[in-house]
């Protein structure tokens, strides 16, 4: 049941994400780079990531410039990595499989 709720709470917020492609969920845009997809019959959408601001450290957060359907538009979106005060990326470290234990499984 708690999957679900969290399922409901997540659409609740950013609604209903099935058709946006997999790759493009996972994977954040680069600044230049750009996708299409259709939203629903007939409706496509083309979104092209233009720049990314600065944090603003009073407000935790920064503004995304992109393109949509050629028409510019900016949000402003909550910074997760910089209020996480541990968070550093270069320094992510993964453990390895341990080939003697065979309930862990390693992936490529």
């Amino acid at each position: 049941m708690q999957v679900f709720e969290e399922y409901r709470e997540f659409k609740d917020q950013y609604g209903d994400l099935s058709t946006l492609p997999t790759l493009r969920f996972l994977k954040p845009l680069e600044v230049g780079e750009e996708f299409s997809f259709e939203l629903e019959q007939g409706k496509k959408l083309i979104i092209s990531l233009v720049a990314i601001g600065s944090l603003n450290e009073t407000s935790r957060k920064r503004d995304v410039f992109f393109y949509l359907n050629g028409e510019a538009r900016v949000v402003s979106i909550d910074d997760e990595i910089s209020k996480t005060a541990n968070a550093a990326l270069t320094d992510t470290a993964r453990t390895k499989v341990d080939p003697k234990d065979k309930y862990q499984i390693g992936v490529s």
